[in-house]
């Protein structure tokens, strides 16, 4: 019985791990990594989603051309981006309107799950994005996202 806890006290005593100064720095590092690499990461999806946003603006703006080569004007404010999927029932109607609409999926928001904000008068249109804040205008990753910017 002596021999028995004789081993058994050798293999608590030999049993490996790790320290807790060990484990105190493993997390020191991982913490300092992540203070440099984090705010790094959540601007470049912030950038992504600006890069998005003008994909999305880009598309809708084909679209909404092809719409004017058929029907001879851009879909009105009032009818809005919704005219590019289903045939506007009010404003002038389009008699050359392409059986499956212009755009195959459902209408995209900007980067931030936002709908776009539309305007046209028939004749030119504005597709804008209020970006990251949701309000008119601001300055770098706030910035509106017209289709008017240059590209």
């Amino acid at each position: 019985m002596q021999k028995r806890n004789l081993k058994l006290n050798e293999l608590l005593r030999t049993r490996e791990g790790f320290s807790l100064i060990e484990l105190m720095i493993v997390i020191g590092i991982i913490g300092l990594l992540v203070a440099v690499v984090g705010p790094n990461l959540i601007q470049r999806f912030e950038i992504a989603k600006r890069d998005t946003t003008k994909m999305n603006i880009k598309s809708l703006a084909t679209a909404l051309k092809s719409y004017r080569l058929e029907c001879g004007l851009y879909p009105t404010t009032d009818q809005g981006l919704e005219a590019l999927k289903s045939k506007p029932t009010t404003g002038q109607p389009c008699k050359n309107y392409a059986p499956g609409g212009y755009i195959e999926q459902s209408i995209p928001k900007d980067g931030w799950d936002k709908p776009f904000s539309y305007e046209s008068d028939g004749n030119d249109f504005e597709i804008k994005s209020y970006g990251k804040d949701r309000r008119e205008g601001g300055a770098d990753l706030d910035a509106d996202i017209s289709s008017k910017d240059p590209e």
